[in-house]
């Protein structure tokens, strides 16, 4: 448990407790979230085994929805749901971050789906809003139910050939930045691969909340990745990129060995061309989305 998730248990439980009738011996809730929407359920028991509907209020609620937010994690997002139950040995929570559920008074919800199929609320469209718009997690993290589920093709998304931004303009055309471009929009396209929801933001038009929003997850993620590829290309790529853009002669530099390699041996001159290149890359992402993004 985190020193985050244990202050929120602490704050969970002393709202709850407050809200609950003085006879409540026994008590269970779940809260789950998809989006903007909620849904939750609890009860509670006195000493005589009497169950009753424990309603949500305010204080329970805000509670939750506070720690729903702020143990986001970085490339997992958001937990789905959280169970809470006090007993008379104490009071836990469990947070499920995989396990899909389904909102509903059918029986059973909300582990188990309504026996109508029409009526499944939230849908596998909304949870891909969700994991791909709203939580912003990672491909690998995504749960199996959705990850697995059988998608539309989506096409191509990235002309890796495509036009070049304002950025790049006056290196594009040199070497090895035409193939490094090509390769950083290839990347842009496994990012993508499956994200229904972000390929369906990145189509809308560029001035719009959607296709922003979906250019910056890109801007967050993309570099990174494409960053460690890149370490494994010679140094001498490195140092031929470092000259175009510094405007300095290649011939005074005699690299050799990969600019991992370089890296890891605290290369002053290789750890200043990476920064400076990376970071000449890494400032063009989004305006690169928008040049290579096929809406068509």
């Amino acid at each position: 448990m985190t020193e985050i998730e244990r202050t929120h248990n602490e704050a969970m439980e002393a709202a709850w407790r407050g809200d609950l009738p003085a006879e409540a011996v026994r008590a269970s809730f779940e809260a789950s979230f998809c989006g903007a929407e909620g849904d939750f359920k609890g009860w509670w028991e006195d000493a005589n085994g009497t169950r009753e509907v424990f309603p949500i209020h305010a204080p329970i609620w805000q509670a939750v929805g506070l720690a729903h937010v702020r143990e986001r994690r970085a490339e997992e997002g958001v937990w789905i749901s959280i169970r809470g139950d006090i007993t008379p040995e104490g009071c836990t929570f469990t947070r499920n971050w995989d396990e899909r559920r389904y909102f509903g008074t059918h029986q059973g919800a909300p582990v188990v789906p309504p026996k109508n199929q029409k009526k499944i609320y939230p849908n596998d469209e909304a949870w891909l809003e969700e994991f791909t718009i709203g939580q912003r997690r990672t491909p690998e993290h995504l749960p199996s139910w959705i990850a697995g589920s059988k998608l539309e093709d989506q096409g191509q998304v990235f002309d890796p050939n495509g036009a070049v931004p304002e950025q790049l303009a006056a290196v594009a055309s040199t070497a090895p930045w035409g193939e490094w471009i090509r390769d950083f929009t290839l990347a842009m396209e496994r990012f993508v691969e499956g994200q229904r929801g972000m390929v369906r933001g990145l189509r809308e038009p560029a001035d719009s909340l959607e296709f922003e929003s979906m250019s910056e997850i890109i801007a967050d993620n993309v570099p990174g990745i494409f960053f460690d590829e890149l370490k494994q290309k010679p140094l001498a790529e490195l140092f031929a990129a470092w000259a175009t853009l510094s405007g300095s002669s290649v011939a005074s530099f005699a690299p050799s060995g990969t600019i991992a390699e370089a890296l890891d041996a605290h290369d002053e001159r290789a750890e200043k061309a990476f920064a400076e290149v990376t970071n000449h890359l890494d400032d063009a992402v989004e305006a690169l989305v928008e040049a290579r993004v096929i809406r068509s």
